[in-house]
């Protein structure tokens, strides 16, 4: 059987990629398994420290939307001539924020 370049079915099937990945490391020496697995670890601390800052910059997104939300509706109970100290309670903004509106 003739050897193929790329084997049609790891498409279909992951595992399949992953059993060629292990037939391939088996073949290597052990500098080369060393400095693959050096890799295999970057890649992965890599992945991790993504993942920490999309985590991060989805909470800090949503911090900030709350407080546009806020700053909106302190600004629509001002406009209806609710009173400073009234909407300082209902939507916890300083004094000079709600006078900045």
């Amino acid at each position: 059987m003739k050897t193929l370049e790329k084997m049609p079915f790891t498409d279909k099937n992951p595992a399949f990629v992953d059993l060629i990945d292990l037939a391939t490391y088996d073949k290597m020496t052990e500098d080369e398994q060393i400095a693959y697995d050096r890799s295999l670890k970057r890649m992965w601390d890599f992945d991790a420290v993504l993942d920490g800052e999309r985590h991060y910059a989805r909470e800090e997104g949503i911090q900030q939307g709350i407080q546009q939300e806020k700053l909106q509706i302190a600004a629509s109970m001002k406009r209806s001539g609710m009173p400073v100290e009234n909407i300082m309670k209902f939507t916890d903004l300083t004094k000079e924020q709600v006078d900045s509106l």
